[in-house]
C-alpha cells in the first residue's frame, strides 16, 4: 500500500500430488528477503498406508512494515515419491494458494 504501520500478514499454500504421496508443506513469509514467519506442517506415516493428494498449510504474523517493504511467500514441499506441485486454484474459482495482509494501525 506504500504505507508503514503494523500489519497482519497471512499465507495459505496448497499442494497437490497426482499420486497421493504428499508428506511436508512448509510455508514461510519473508519481508525484504529475510524470513519472518513459518509453519512446519507434516504428515508422517511410516508405513505410508495413508497418503494425501491435497495438503494445505497456513502461517501468519503481526509485524511492523515500512513504506517500500516487500513481502514474499516461499514453500518447501516434500512427498514420499515424485513431485509435489503448488496449487493455484481449481476450475470453480477456488484460490488455493494466496497471501494477504491488512494494516492494523499506523
Amino acid at each position: 500500500s506504500g504505507k508503514g504501520g503494523t500489519y497482519f500478514l497471512q499465507c495459505q499454500v496448497a499442494l497437490y500430488h497426482g499420486s497421493n504421496a504428499l508428506q511436508i508443506n512448509i510455508p514461510k513469509i519473508f519481508v525484504n528477503g529475510s524470513m519472518l514467519a513459518g509453519n512446519y506442517a507434516f504428515i508422517d506415516y511410516p508405513t505410508q498406508s495413508i497418503t494425501l493428494r491435497h495438503f494445505t498449510a497456513f502461517t501468519h504474523v503481526v509485524t511492523t512494515l515500512s513504506a517500500g517493504d516487500y513481502v514474499q511467500v516461499y514453500v518447501y514441499p516434500a512427498s514420499y515419491s515424485g513431485s509435489a506441485h503448488v496449487s493455484q486454484g481449481d476450475s470453480q474459482g477456488q484460490k488455493a494458494t494466496n497471501i494477504w495482509g491488512m494494516r492494523l494501525s499506523t
